[in-house]
């Protein structure tokens, strides 16, 4: 569904400063034991390579200073867990980008909300700097429970704060992601904003579909 040139696969520019650690074996479909400890951007490229991809590899962390160079792929498929490097996307130069962001605790690890830029509204007005400073932790009354049982408030905060994960979860997300990019290429919409909750898939939201008016495109086709 994708118009790869005849000769290749597209080049693919991969991002990410972290190591692959046990707690991921369980949540990346891409790792095994053996990866623990490597580079998740090495084992990625590794697996895109054998697939007939090329890549590049950034080993560092997203941040304000990024820049796209002119011979890089302008579209960004963006996931991260923080809203500091969500907001830096603003000023990075990307000429489309498609940003996922999955829920975290017991409650909305089931969660998924994507944004696609250009849009009606920019990183900045979406996620406030107000918003990058640490959430305060809620305890339900188990771990509330457990604190007073371990006079250990500090350590069940600790707890109760770590993200929950799944990768039926963020396949899902992966795909809707890929759904934006492929959509255009063959003459659709996209949706700036959408929402869903894999508990319940009938409560789905999202904004009306608009024209794609971003990235040049090409290797569009027109179907009849």
């Amino acid at each position: 569904m994708l118009p790869y040139p005849v000769n290749g696969r597209p080049h693919l520019v991969l991002q990410d400063f972290d190591k692959a650690a046990k707690s991921n074996l369980s949540t990346c479909l891409l790792l095994s034991s053996d990866d623990v400890g490597k580079r998740k951007v090495r084992i990625v490229a590794k697996r895109l390579e054998e697939a007939g991809f090329t890549t590049d590899l950034v080993e560092r962390r997203f941040g304000p200073g990024h820049q796209v160079l002119s011979d890089e792929p302008a579209a960004a498929l963006f996931g991260v867990d923080n809203v500091a490097a969500r907001r830096d996307l603003e000023s990075a130069g990307f000429a489309f980008i498609v940003e996922a962001g999955l829920g975290s605790g017991y409650r909305d690890f089931r969660a998924i909300r994507t944004h696609t830029f250009p849009g009606p509204r920019r990183p900045s007005e979406i996620w406030s700097a107000a918003d990058a400073a640490q959430p305060s932790v809620e305890l339900n009354d188990v771990y509330k429970n457990l604190a007073r049982e371990r006079d250990d408030l500090c350590g069940m905060s600790q707890l109760a704060s770590r993200a929950v994960a799944t990768p039926f979860v963020g396949a899902l997300a992966a795909t809707l992601v890929l759904a934006e990019i492929i959509r255009p290429l063959h003459g659709g919409f996209i949706y700036s904003t959408l929402d869903l909750q894999l508990k319940d898939m009938r409560y789905r939201n999202g904004t009306p579909p608009a024209t794609y008016s971003g990235l040049s495109l090409p290797y569009r086709q027109s179907f009849n």
